[in-house]
């Protein structure tokens, strides 16, 4: 069925390893934890908006860095669709 298809074709993509992404990654998920635990100390009224404000960058950031990366983009966007969700409608 698949005779005629050159082995080339499909390109092998290997991207080099950074030593330091495990690092940084652990740190990121730290800050963020807590950050959000930070924000649940805030007054009732704005707590809200700084979650809301706090899921819309997260969703920015990983917009961002996510580029090309359609998982990456879409959980990007549903993280910043959902802090608009949570200023506007919680």
């Amino acid at each position: 069925l698949f005779y005629d298809v050159d082995p080339n074709y499909f390109p092998r993509v290997c991207y080099p390893v950074n030593p330091t992404n495990p690092v940084l990654s652990a740190i990121g998920i730290g800050l963020g934890v807590v950050l959000y635990a930070l924000i649940g100390r805030a007054p009732e009224p704005y707590n809200r908006y700084l979650y809301g404000l706090f899921f819309m960058a997260l969703g920015a950031l990983i917009w961002r860095w996510g580029k090309g990366d359609r998982v990456s983009t879409l959980a990007g966007v549903v993280a910043g669709v959902y802090g608009v969700v949570r200023v506007f409608l919680a």
